[in-house]
């Protein structure tokens, strides 16, 4: 048998946030409602820490905690400082998918915990730092990417 304990609003030490006027309420369903809640703000906990492994080619591995919003980029540059690497603009995050025989470049942007969510449990997935000499090429070089009537170069 379970049983639930309700509080009363004023029971609870959460601070409350005033309440802020809506400054167009024809476009609400209720004048009542704000368009400004408190859930549109950010949680104290967004930048939650998680520890994330990390494997070398020679699949030695290092273990950093890292926050929730942090990007493969922001990954690269910790791991260059920690290794004293020199930063070529080559070091990149491979995710290795071993159930499907994929390896996949994680790109800069990306936020690596959201990778990793997409992970199953049981599966046996790395993360992989390494080189890719190639990783802009593409900017770089788009002439190797493209025909040449689709190429302009700025002047």
């Amino acid at each position: 048998m379970f049983s639930y304990c309700r509080r009363k609003k004023k029971d609870l030490d959460v601070p409350e946030m005033p309440s802020i006027p809506n400054p167009f309420p024809e476009l609400c369903c209720s004048p009542f409602t704000s368009v400004l809640s408190a859930d549109l703000f950010p949680k104290a906990n967004s930048r939650k820490k998680q520890v994330i492994k990390v494997y070398s080619e020679d699949e030695t591995s290092r273990a950093l905690d890292v926050p929730s919003d942090i990007t493969a980029r922001d990954v690269c540059q910790l791991l260059i400082l920690k290794n004293h690497y020199i930063d070529d603009h080559s070091w990149t995050l491979f995710e290795h998918l071993p159930h499907i025989g994929v390896e996949r470049t994680i790109e800069d942007h990306e936020l690596v915990i959201e990778v990793l969510s997409n992970w199953g449990i049981e599966e046996e997935n790395k993360l992989y730092f390494r080189k890719n000499y190639a990783k802009y090429e593409f900017f770089k070089n788009p002439m190797y990417f493209f025909p040449e009537h689709m190429v302009s170069f700025a002047t």
